[in-house]
């Protein structure tokens, strides 16, 4: 039996509780940073409520690797939670946490509970934040200066953050930038403070302000930037997929330009746009999604 690794970094008879969720996919190494920096971090500030680390894949994580078996952020779903027909590292594991992080989730019922998920990307380019709840989008969205996307775990099934929604007051996701740069970890503990403050978890202090301004410096390329998925390229297990060079994340596309083989064929874009996400650290379950500009929400 795979037992999950949880990290009380705070804890309060009172206040919202905040899960995160660190290292889903093994080779995104910002969780780790948060989960050895924001302990101490959050010691000496003036906060309300409890802050939960859940660690996600560490054995994948350990090994350098995405995931052992199958994508744990895909195996959060009936047929592997409930039905319990799938077996292996990652469906085990889901099991796992979704059993202990539930028991937790009840004790806190009566409370806000608030799950943030940490990624990053195999791509440079822009950082983003993912709303799965219309409390996030409402609390969050309008006083965070990070890109937002929407539309994208509904282009996915099995995803840790989504799986947990009715129980969660807020729920959302964040790509922190490139897997390999400092930046990335930097940006992963300054969301998480601010989002801790704006929450009602931390009070107003130099800190606060410091993670706002870093956020919005490390953005600023991108900042005003709201775009919707519309298209995802599903690569399945036994593929081969291959990303052409250079693509960055959010980077502008035009109608029929070449993106990537898959199978030994040329995939093009059908769309102008934005490449969200290209995979160029197989392997994948996704090799790019597509998405378009909204305005401003």
């Amino acid at each position: 039996m795979t037992e999950p690794v949880f990290h009380w970094l705070k804890s309060s008879p009172t206040g919202p509780l905040m899960v995160l969720t660190g290292f889903v996919h093994g080779n995104e190494p910002v969780g780790h940073y948060v989960l050895e920096q924001l302990k101490e971090c959050i010691a000496g500030l003036p906060t309300k409520g409890s802050w939960l680390f859940v660690e996600g894949n560490k054995q994948a994580f350990l090994q350098g690797k995405r995931f052992i078996d199958r994508d744990l952020n895909r195996c959060f779903t009936p047929e592997i939670l409930l039905e319990e027909t799938i077996y292996g590292h990652e469906p085990e594991l889901a099991r796992a946490i979704n059993n202990k992080l539930s028991a937790i989730l009840d004790e806190y019922e009566d409370r806000e509970i608030h799950l943030l998920d940490l990624h990053s990307t195999s791509a440079h380019g822009m950082p983003f934040m993912s709303a799965l709840t219309r409390n996030t989008a409402e609390l969050l969205l309008p006083v965070t200066p990070v890109p937002k996307i929407s539309g994208l775990l509904e282009q996915l099934q099995g995803c840790l953050a989504e799986w947990f929604v009715p129980e969660l007051t807020t729920s959302h996701i964040i790509e922190c930038g490139q897997h390999d740069q400092a930046s990335t970890l930097e940006y992963g503990l300054n969301a998480v403070i601010l989002h801790s403050h704006i929450l009602g978890m931390m009070a107003h202090c130099e800190q606060v302000e410091s993670a706002k301004a870093y956020l919005a410096k490390a953005s600023a390329p991108w900042g005003k930037i709201y775009t919707e998925i519309c298209y995802t390229l599903t690569v399945s297990k036994g593929d081969e997929f291959s990303m052409y060079p250079g693509f960055e994340n959010g980077q502008p596309i035009h109608r029929e330009q070449p993106l990537a083989t898959l199978n030994g064929r040329e995939i093009c874009a059908h769309l102008d746009g934005r490449i969200i996400m290209p995979g160029y650290h197989l392997p994948v379950s996704e090799g790019f999604f597509l998405s378009q500009d909204k305005p401003r929400q």
